[in-house]
């Protein structure tokens, strides 16, 4: 599936030679999710709806029909040698009919720089900063297998004392981008024993003017994103409890920054502006150039090597343990973001536990180590679902 993606790509490359990182992007912590299921599925969950959609990957999909979801996110990061991040969050959501509504916000406050000099590890982040991200999400199902999503995006970025490569003061900032996406779920594959759901999705996250996120004087590209993927869902015949015995998925994604900055020289200087974002849609798909601070000079990065990959895996016992596992291939000029997780998820319906650990070979991941998160659900259609506690109990 990777060479698939790979050759799809290629054959869709232009000409031209720019610059792009998520180091050179403002609200850089929009790239990516803070969800537990996601991160340890890799985030290759582009295609997946109901309670395992995540709006911050995909709008499309979202909500559990007849139930009010809600989560809470409270953790602590730290990037190596350099950070570390509080991240506090609520995200909501409720389906009725064929439509869906989700609110999400997200508080993320860093403090002080951890070691002196310059550390090049994606992304950049502002010192004793405020950050606050609002989404307004709607989804719609249609007859066909069909989900269509979008959000919008309000950024605030706070104030700074400081920056890993400036000493100077930071203003706040804000800006606002949209989501949108799809998603195509195929009609289901039945055997004897067990029943197979193919689906897509696609998505485009974070597609919005540029910012002033680092420094009031000076624009900054915001971490626009274009993901694509899909996977299979098996689902066993036997049932224990009125449950399924097994149910299995497996999801391959790749996703790529559409991100450039275009060089010129002006007044005996060079300068760095921000593409035009529906222009950076079309020349993002061409090799560019980044500095590699461990050969200390420009590098070019051709397309295939731009490429994020996202796998994951899940095996669910009585639709309520589930074990995960993910992997994410970040491309060569955010290597240190690529990473490998485990994690375990205990169902129960009303109430849903999440946890994920992560793992880097590469230092400056600012996710590893171990998460959780709480999910709650509230049945608001007079409906009570048919947990294997009810059995248990009785």
């Amino acid at each position: 599936m990777k060479v698939f993606f790979s050759l799809s790509m290629v054959i869709l490359s232009i000409h031209g030679t720019i610059f792009a990182q998520i180091a050179i992007s403002g609200f850089p912590l929009t790239h990516g999710t803070f969800n537990m299921k996601s991160l340890a599925l890799g985030n290759a969950v582009v295609s997946l709806d109901g309670n395992y959609a995540d709006p911050h990957i995909n709008p499309a999909g979202i909500g559990l029909s007849g139930n009010l979801q809600f989560s809470t996110g409270w953790d602590t990061y730290y990037q190596p040698l350099k950070i570390g991040i509080k991240q506090r969050g609520v995200h909501t959501n409720y389906r009725f009919g064929k439509s869906s509504l989700g609110l999400s916000i997200q508080y993320l406050e860093t403090g002080d720089q951890i070691t002196t000099g310059y550390i090049n590890y994606s992304p950049h982040f502002k010192f004793n900063s405020k950050d606050i991200f609002v989404k307004g999400i709607y989804s719609h199902d249609f007859n066909n297998g069909l989900s269509l999503g979008g959000a919008i995006n309000y950024m605030y970025g706070g104030e700074g004392s400081a920056s890993d490569f400036s000493h100077q003061w930071i203003d706040a900032s804000d800006n606002w981008s949209i989501d949108v996406g799809a998603q195509y779920h195929f009609p289901e594959i039945g055997f004897q024993d067990a029943t197979i759901y193919p689906h897509l999705g696609l998505a485009l996250n974070d597609f919005g003017s540029s910012a002033n996120y680092y420094d009031s004087d000076i624009k900054d590209p915001i971490p626009t994103t274009l993901r694509a993927g899909g996977g299979v869902r098996l689902l066993s015949g036997y049932k224990i409890f009125g449950q399924p015995l097994v149910d299995i998925l497996l999801l391959q994604n790749v996703s790529k920054l559409m991100v450039r900055t275009e060089e010129r020289f002006f007044e005996g200087r060079y300068h760095y502006d921000p593409m035009n974002p529906f222009k950076a849609l079309v020349h993002s798909w061409d090799s560019y150039r980044y500095y590699d601070i461990q050969s200390y000079q420009r590098t070019e990065i051709n397309l295939v090597e731009q490429l994020w990959w996202h796998s994951g895996v899940e095996l669910k016992l009585l639709n309520t343990v589930a074990l995960r596992w993910g992997r994410q291939d970040a491309s060569k000029s955010e290597e240190e973001l690529s990473y490998h997780a485990i994690g375990l998820g205990i169902d129960l319906q009303y109430l849903a536990f999440d946890y994920t650990s992560i793992k880097n070979k590469e230092k400056g991941n600012y996710l590893e180590g171990n998460h959780w998160q709480l999910t709650g659900r509230i049945p608001l259609d007079g409906k009570h679902p048919d947990t294997i506690l009810h059995h248990l109990f009785n």
